[in-house]
């Protein structure tokens, strides 16, 4: 029985990786397009004084909590 189960089970993992590979290409997409759109927000703080540091410290922070959030939605779903 485990002889005739592996290859499908492969078959299954590897479909498996492959729409996670595609999800994290949506995702990395849908970030890029939403920051994009975000460029006059963050030359305005830069002209009233924020540095650099503190923008990347927001869209970090901002990337860290959906992915906190996807990883808690999935292990919910499951």
């Amino acid at each position: 029985m485990e002889g005739d189960a592996k290859p499908r089970l492969l078959m299954v993992a590897g479909a498996v990786l492959f729409v996670l590979l595609i999800t994290c290409g949506n995702v990395s997409n849908l970030m890029l397009t939403r920051s994009l759109g975000r460029i006059k927000d963050f030359a305005v703080r830069a002209a009233l004084g924020a540095k650099r540091s503190d923008l990347v410290r927001q869209l970090l922070m901002e990337s860290l909590m959906l992915a906190f959030l996807g990883s808690l939605a999935g292990f919910v779903a499951v």
